[in-house]
């Protein structure tokens, strides 16, 4: 069974952990190698502008507390644009999840749209537009995976000091 942590109360959010071994996360980037889950943190987001600072928050927490604080900066700008992209164009219920195995964190944003972010090219002047150009430089691979009732944008990063 992974390890799983509480967080319970923070910024007035539930938590919600897994208490069994959820499947098996794949190394899309290593041609689908399984991976079995070691750690893993699992969240509820309420679609309101805050949420990207919970998920923040929850994210700097959860990888802290794993001895991963070289990890921290990184993971929380990715996860910070995945949230965000949640918030403006998918609909509620939002899930944070984290996973650790073997070197690697796997993160995953869950919404209820079938809508695929796409990466578009923002000009200096647009707010707008440059979130997936930043998980992609941040991470060693992301994408969309279909889930029952939307999809789930994951990414995967290497880990420098997974103790």
């Amino acid at each position: 069974m992974p390890e799983t942590i509480s967080i319970a109360g923070l910024h007035g959010l539930a938590c919600m952990f897994c208490g069994a071994v959820s499947p098996p996360m794949t190394d899309h980037s290593a041609g689908g190698t399984t991976l079995a889950p070691v750690r893993e943190a699992t969240w509820e987001l309420l679609r309101i502008p805050e949420a990207a600072g919970h998920a923040r928050a929850l994210t700097r927490e959860a990888l802290s507390s794993w001895g991963l604080g070289t990890e921290v900066d990184d993971v929380m700008l990715i996860v910070s644009e995945l949230v965000t992209n949640a918030v403006v164009h998918a609909e509620a219920p939002i899930e944070l999840r984290l996973i650790v195995s073997d070197q690697m964190l796997r993160g995953e944003v869950v919404d209820h749209s079938l809508s695929s972010p796409r990466p578009v090219a923002a000009a200096l002047d647009q707010e707008h537009g440059r979130g997936l150009a930043i998980v992609d430089e941040y991470s060693e691979s992301w994408g969309v995976a279909p889930e029952p009732t939307g999809k789930a944008v994951w990414f995967l990063r290497s880990l420098r000091d997974l103790s």
